[in-house]
């Protein structure tokens, strides 16, 4: 029995071996995933396969919802990831207001030329002009 197993070992690391080589092996694995997508995709396009396949898939949601222990561990997981969501998102906000209240630090100090409005540097473009005989002139965008 312990031939049969160490000899089973062997062959079973040979073929690891071999199947790492040949993964390696870029043209090969291209190919591999060609024809691996070929075949995903026409088994999708099978309708009674594709409606057997839900309905496996709908059935193991269902038992795993009836096991506790397994909906409580999903439910503390869910909980983590909106968490991180809404934190990532109060980080997004505090960001954006913190870049407005850089760009507008100064307050509304800047006047339009055309209307006379008082306007932050950011709210104002800046216009060239040369035929009123001035370099910059400041107008609301």
């Amino acid at each position: 029995m312990r031939e049969v197993n160490e000899r089973r070992e062997a062959e079973q690391d040979a073929n690891t071996a071999r199947r790492k080589q040949m993964r390696e092996n870029k043209e090969r694995r291209e190919a591999e995933q060609e024809v691996d997508t070929a075949r995903r995709r026409q088994m999708r396009e099978n309708n009674e396969r594709r409606e057997a396949e839900q309905e496996a898939n709908t059935a193991r949601r269902k038992q795993i919802g009836e096991d506790n222990e397994r909906r409580e561990v999903e439910q503390e997981v869910n909980t983590a990831r909106r968490k991180l969501a809404r934190n990532d998102m109060l980080s997004t906000y505090e960001k954006a207001l913190a870049t407005f209240r850089g760009r507008n630090r100064e307050g509304p100090v800047h006047i339009c030329s055309c209307c006379g409005g008082l306007f932050s540097r950011s709210q104002s473009r800046q216009h060239h002009e040369k035929r009123y005989g001035k370099q910059v002139v400041l107008r609301c965008s």
